[in-house]
């Protein structure tokens, strides 16, 4: 007679329900502690950091900051371009690293220091690089925030 109840061992099995047991465990442990992994692929590490819980929405003195940071950058770009021309700079990216490869040794070296200009722009205005970038998103998403910030934009010109 066979035995339809059997135990029989199964490793795959089992390393599954490790595995997600193990991936459980730590999305519950970041959620709680407010670490997150960030992993790179490029030079294959992993880190914890803090999490930035996303935000929708954008405060007065924010929208200020942001506007007298973009008038700035907007006027760095224009010299930029200006000097090298849009032909030149099309496609390029201060975050991608990859971007900057295709021009001349000269033209990058522009381009890296508008990049760290920018930076400093944007740290000097009271923001992070991180927070200017996500006031843009929503700046692109939001009618409420558009129309505060280029109330902003207005009354500082």
């Amino acid at each position: 007679m066979v035995n339809l109840f059997r135990a029989y061992s199964c490793p795959r099995i089992h390393q599954l329900v490790l595995q997600s047991l193990l991936v459980g465990s730590l999305a519950v442990a970041s959620t709680l502690s407010g670490l997150a992994p960030e992993v790179s692929l490029q030079s294959r590490t992993v880190s914890f950091g803090r999490v930035v819980w996303a935000q929708n929405s954008v405060t007065d003195k924010e929208a200020e900051n942001f506007a007298a940071a973009a008038i700035e950058i907007e006027a760095l770009r224009k010299k930029v371009v200006q000097e090298l021309g849009a032909g030149t700079i099309a496609g390029v990216a201060c975050h991608e690293l990859e971007s900057l490869k295709k021009l001349s040794e000269a033209d990058r070296k522009k381009v890296e220091t508008f990049c760290e200009d920018v930076e400093t722009i944007i740290e000097s205005s009271g923001l992070t690089v991180k927070r200017y970038n996500g006031i843009l998103v929503i700046y692109n998403q939001n009618s409420d925030v558009k129309k505060k910030i280029n109330a902003a934009v207005r009354r500082l010109q």
